[in-house]
């Protein structure tokens, strides 16, 4: 027995089966085309989305978060990595007792000895001067070569200048307008000439607090009482009112 069909059955299925192929057809062909004249623009938008910091840079790659909060100093730090030190700074908590941060608390120096913990570092902190008390940490110095002018403030001294000229060695000359303040007698000979050092015979004091009496650590050759001024007086007398002070190294036995 035969149980194939007849011809022109066989014939019939194919026209039934051909408006589907058809349409199929249509459709793959169209879509091809779309994807082909579109390719460029898709490929264009997943690129653009990726973009997520100026001059093209992969989002990932970003440190514009960090150049605009720190004012310019911070230009490579990417934006995760700044994100994440906002968080750390963020969760931690800065007083002993946070629900009432004074109790108990009858001497102020000894308050901040147990409140107040640094929440930043600097990606590049370097040691500057040496060892000792004179040298001090000082939060990436090699960044200070990008600013112009450069202006620094050194409040206290007492004849130990193994910072100030270390920064002078490290930033390769006196790129940096130092100025340092102490009510002692400590003043160099050609530091102005030779070092862009400037030292001035006074030390600071409270604009609001008049009882407030600094401890002098040492006067040096000076004598009588100390000259004192507070900061405002500082920055008017020295015309630095609208100049911006990169680095503020205080070093005054409780002035701070």
């Amino acid at each position: 027995m035969n149980f194939s069909q007849p011809r022109f059955a066989r014939h019939r299925s194919w026209r039934k089966l051909l408006p589907v192929l058809t349409v199929l057809s249509l459709l793959s062909f169209g879509f091809w085309n779309c994807f082909a004249r579109t390719g460029d623009s898709l490929e264009s938008e997943i690129r653009k989305d990726a973009l997520g910091a100026p001059n093209g840079m992969p989002a990932e790659l970003s440190t514009a978060l960090a150049y605009k909060q720190s004012f310019g100093f911070f230009d490579d730090i990417l934006d995760g990595a700044w994100r994440k030190m906002q968080e750390r700074a963020r969760i931690f908590i800065q007083y002993s007792n946070p629900h009432n941060p004074n109790q108990g608390q009858t001497d102020s120096a000894r308050w901040y000895v147990e409140n107040l913990e640094p929440d930043f570092t600097c990606p590049q902190v370097q040691r500057v001067g040496g060892h000792g008390d004179g040298p001090k940490w000082t939060c990436d110095p090699n960044r200070l070569l990008k600013e112009e002018p450069c202006l620094i403030y050194s409040v206290g001294s007492a004849g130990k200048y193994q910072w100030e000229d270390g920064l002078i060695h490290l930033l390769g000359g006196t790129h940096c307008e130092i100025h340092v303040f102490d009510p002692g007698a400590f003043a160099r000979s050609r530091d102005v000439e030779d070092k862009n050092i400037h030292y001035h015979q006074w030390g600071f004091s409270s604009s609001y607090v008049k009882s407030f009496v600094p401890d002098i650590y040492s006067m040096g050759e000076a004598s009588g009482k100390p000259v004192m001024k507070t900061f405002q007086d500082t920055l008017r007398e020295l015309g630095h009112v609208h100049r911006t002070i990169h680095v503020l190294k205080l070093d005054c036995e409780g002035c701070e």
